[in-house]
């Protein structure tokens, strides 16, 4: 399977550059054959780039040098590094996103987890796309509702497409699943990226993204939208509410995707 990483870099204080060292040697350990997209936020510390040459990875990066660009969070950082990722026209058949977790507020155990059960599970991970055909995400947690207490089913946050307003297309022929991931850090399919980079122009990478958590929230309900399952491996909310399968399950019912009932057993 062909995979590529895309991964958002925000670090604006060198004593926080041990995190991008953590990222980039489970990357040279696990990822070393991969594509990497990379973009970096604007005002991060000017050593990153010479940091991810030193690990001679496949990278393309791309600064953000527009402050009028940068939202506040990694959805700046990610919007660089699809920008490079549309523009390379190559496609991969898992796109795994990844962002400096911890480099900002300090987030080790997350790190850790992220780093060893996420990125460290490749080969495992990796297998279940290639045995489930309508795989579509893969993700640790997730939240029945945000974290202001909005119900995914009225939140509306898009930037260019419209994903969250659940507007039917050909494209986009399902409605999403009413919860979300947290702590954008996913793997999402071939067909659901393709679809996404297709719809988005210009417009999507060169204006700013009015919504900080949008590459948390709203960027992987690209592949429940496109109607493939949204993997979680913890199916208990992270607020302690409602377990995320019964969710799904609803989305399951609602679109008629009874094809999937098999993949809430994964």
């Amino acid at each position: 399977m062909k995979s590529c990483v895309i991964f958002a870099i925000s670090i604006f204080d060198n004593s926080k550059l041990y995190v991008l060292h953590e990222f980039l040697n489970q990357f040279k350990t696990t990822y070393s054959d991969c594509d990497f997209y990379i973009g970096i936020n604007y005002n991060s510390v000017t050593e990153i780039e010479s940091i991810i040459d030193s690990y001679d990875l496949n990278t393309n990066i791309k600064r953000l040098t527009n402050s009028d660009l940068y939202c506040g969070s990694d959805a700046s950082a990610y919007q660089q590094a699809l920008k490079l990722l549309k523009d390379s026209n190559k496609t991969y058949d898992l796109y795994w996103f990844a962002h400096t977790k911890g480099a900002v507020n300090n987030r080790p155990f997350e790190r850790n987890m992220y780093l060893t059960e996420l990125f460290g599970n490749r080969k495992h991970i990796e297998s279940m796309f290639k045995n489930n055909d309508h795989l579509g995400s893969y993700a640790l947690r997730g939240v029945s509702r945000s974290a202001g207490m909005l119900d995914w089913a009225t939140y509306n946050k898009d930037h260019e497409i419209e994903i969250c307003l659940n507007s039917i297309t050909d494209k986009m022929p399902c409605t999403h699943v009413n919860w979300s991931y947290i702590e954008t850090m996913y793997a999402i399919n071939k067909n659901s990226i393709e679809t996404f980079l297709l719809l988005t122009s210009n417009t999507f990478y060169e204006n700013k993204i009015q919504e900080p958590c949008y590459f948390e929230t709203v960027f992987p309900w690209i592949a429940t939208r496109c109607g493939y399952f949204p993997y979680i491996h913890q199916s208990s909310c992270f607020f302690g509410e409602r377990n995320l399968k019964d969710i799904t399950n609803e989305w399951i019912q609602n679109n008629n995707l009874h094809h999937l009932n098999n993949y809430l057993n994964l």
